[in-house]
C-alpha cells in the first residue's frame, strides 16, 4: 500500500479566504507600458551599407569613403533636425 500519494496530496481548504480590496477595482483611463518609448534610431540604412562595405573590404576605410561620407551626412542632418 502506498501512503505517499495520500500524504502528499493537496487537501481542500477548510475556510474560504475573504477577498480584501486594497485598491479600487476600476480600469484606468491610460495604459502605461513599453509602447510609450520612442526609438531614436537614425540612419540605420546608411549604417548597414557602410558596415557591409567594411566587411566586404576587410575594414579598409579608404575603399568605403563614399559610404562613410553618406553616413556622416545623414547623421549631421539628424542632429540638426533633432535640435530644432
Amino acid at each position: 500500500m502506498r501512503l505517499n500519494c495520500s500524504l502528499l496530496a493537496r487537501r481542500p481548504q477548510k475556510e474560504p479566504v475573504p477577498f480584501q480590496e486594497v485598491l479600487p477595482l476600476r480600469l484606468k483611463k491610460t495604459v502605461s507600458g513599453k509602447g510609450d518609448k520612442t526609438s531614436d534610431v537614425a540612419c540605420l540604412q546608411e549604417m548597414a551599407i557602410m558596415l557591409a562595405c567594411f566587411k566586404k573590404n576587410d575594414f579598409n576605410q579608404a575603399l568605403c569613403a563614399k559610404e562613410i561620407s553618406n553616413f556622416q551626412g545623414c547623421y549631421k542632418d539628424f542632429v540638426a533636425f533633432a535640435c530644432e
